[in-house]
């Protein structure tokens, strides 16, 4: 029940379940988001230490050495005696919060009932979903939690509920919901998520521009490309969606301003392949989409069979829809086994043939021969390196231009052209830069 201490991939289960949940579901179910006000700080300790000594005897001495007395905190020259909650920063903080809330969890009696720390999520007849919630707010207060009311969601098909406490909660269809910071369905809320991360990267180009070419690329390929939208690729159905287009598109644009070359589709398509396929390893968010998805699918299966009711069949036709659009960019049949559990292994499938067709529309022997050696094992070593200067790592701005421009075929265009001038001693003085 508790997915957020303990359970590998818990979160992505927890995405996983509640969608199929919800795409199945009678049109009189429902599905309610519980939020905690201000939850770790508000916990009883006195609660929590009890918890410890019936769950985990053994680490009770030790909890007992930095929770039994108030902590004091130092403001300038004020002190502040903390005595409720678990400390910031504290790494057997989630645990601790977890086995205080457990006995409240075990409780429940919706058909969908599960908590990630302090977000619970409830689902199944209305009733029930009800109830549970009834029981949560008399019983949270003992142990120092108290339901925000106003930020508790409620996701169905019924434009209003029929419940006193659950009227109260915001209503959202399920097209518009989110869990855990993953859309549910296709709709509403996946077009906002996606043109958000499309936003905020369009922003970021031109802001690289004014850094280093190699630290760009380095910044784009590790922090604001595809391991931005990893998460959402592997808890959401967003496979297909317009938006990752898009995304690509900015991606491309980044690469031909930072580097100062231009990329015709098929140096885009070397360019969006693994470093071990000859590309720059700033992958293609449409292609990783169906791989993504499925790989997270099918590692959590065994744990979203646990989460759902067993007295239901939750079928998962986004799973199904998916597949077929992984086998048309692969042209390999599904993967089975461990093997479905890798995202690895389901992407370089789709890496492998896009460099076979790449591969196979060269024509000159000159240009074949470039794209194997650029798949050669570690002929893209350089492109692994973090650029520390203090370790002679560091690329200059043409450097990097010349070796993307070999690496894909790219024509090397000739750099860009400015004047610039400073003041020195009254005097101006102006030069030309490339």
């Amino acid at each position: 029940m508790q997915l957020g201490v303990g359970v590998r991939g818990g979160c992505e289960a927890a995405v996983h379940a509640t969608r199929r949940f919800i795409a199945n579901m009678p049109v009189d179910w429902v599905v309610a988001k519980l939020d905690y006000s201000n939850a770790f700080n508000s916990l009883h300790r006195d609660k929590m230490l009890a918890a410890v000594h019936s769950y985990i005897p053994q680490l009770d001495s030790f909890c007992r050495l930095a929770y039994e007395q108030p902590s004091v905190l130092r403001y300038g020259e004020r002190q502040i005696l903390s005595s409720e909650g678990v400390q910031q920063g504290d790494p057997l903080g989630p645990l601790l919060f977890s086995l205080t809330l457990h006995p409240l969890l075990s409780a429940l009696k919706s058909d969908l009932r599960f908590g990630y720390l302090d977000d619970v999520t409830l689902g199944g007849i209305e009733a029930l979903v009800e109830e549970d919630v009834r029981m949560l707010k008399i019983e949270s207060p003992k142990i120092g939690l108290s339901l925000n009311i106003d930020k508790c969601e409620l996701i169905c098909m019924q434009i209003k509920s029929k419940s006193p406490i659950l009227s109260t909660f915001m209503h959202q269809l399920p097209f518009e919901a989110n869990l855990l910071g993953a859309p549910l369905l296709t709709g509403s809320s996946m077009n906002v998520a996606l043109n958000k991360h499309c936003t905020n990267l369009e922003r970021a180009i031109g802001r690289l521009k004014l850094i280093s070419a190699h630290d760009a690329l380095t910044i784009l390929r590790h922090s604001l490309s595809a391991p931005k939208l990893n998460y959402m690729l592997r808890a959401s159905p967003c496979a297909g969606h317009a938006s990752l287009s898009t995304f690509d598109q900015l991606l491309r644009k980044a690469i031909c301003g930072i580097v100062n070359l231009e990329l015709t589709d098929d140096n885009w398509s070397q360019a969006s392949l693994p470093v071990q396929f000859g590309g720059l390893g700033i992958r293609s968010v449409t292609s990783l989409a169906p791989s993504a998805f499925l790989a997270s699918a099918a590692g959590t299966s065994v744990l979203q069979e646990a989460i759902l009711p067993p007295l239901y069949i939750f079928t998962d036709d986004a799973v199904n829809q998916v597949q077929v659009l992984w086998s048309s960019l692969s042209g390999s049949d599904i993967l089975t086994g461990l093997s479905s559990h890798s995202q690895k292994c389901w992407d370089d499938r789709v890496s492998l043939r896009t460099h076979s067709e790449l591969s196979q529309k060269i024509q000159d022997i000159q240009n074949r021969a470039r794209l194997l050696s650029a798949s050669a094992p570690h002929s893209g070593d350089w492109l692994n390196a973090l650029p520390i200067s203090a370790c002679g790592l560091r690329l200059d701005d043409e450097a990097v231009r010349v070796a993307i421009g070999l690496r894909l075929g790219s024509s090397l265009c000739e750099p860009h052209t400015c004047v610039c001038s400073v003041k020195v001693n009254r005097h101006w003085h102006t030069w030309t830069c490339l």
